[in-house]
């Protein structure tokens, strides 16, 4: 194997968007808001505190994205 495959760095998961991996800009918590909710709905993907992965989020479009496919869905349902 060469040097630039052995290269690993870690990832302070504190410190990442969950959605995105982004390390820049200003994280909110994803646990305070409604995302986890609409993630399940839209996506079928769980979004449980103290799950390994990352608990923020950073993409402003993320929640907007989720919010339009979240309320045609719920739309639809009615």
């Amino acid at each position: 194997m060469s040097k630039a495959a052995n290269k690993t760095r870690k990832i302070n998961l504190e410190s990442v968007c969950r959605a995105c991996l982004s390390e820049r800009g200003h994280l909110r918590d994803i646990h305070s808001t409604k995302i986890p909710k609409m993630m399940e709905s839209c996506a079928s993907v769980q979004v449980c505190e103290n799950d390994g992965l990352p608990g923020r989020i950073l993409c402003i479009m993320l929640p907007l994205d989720y919010k339009i496919v979240y309320l045609q869905k719920e739309t639809g349902k009615k």
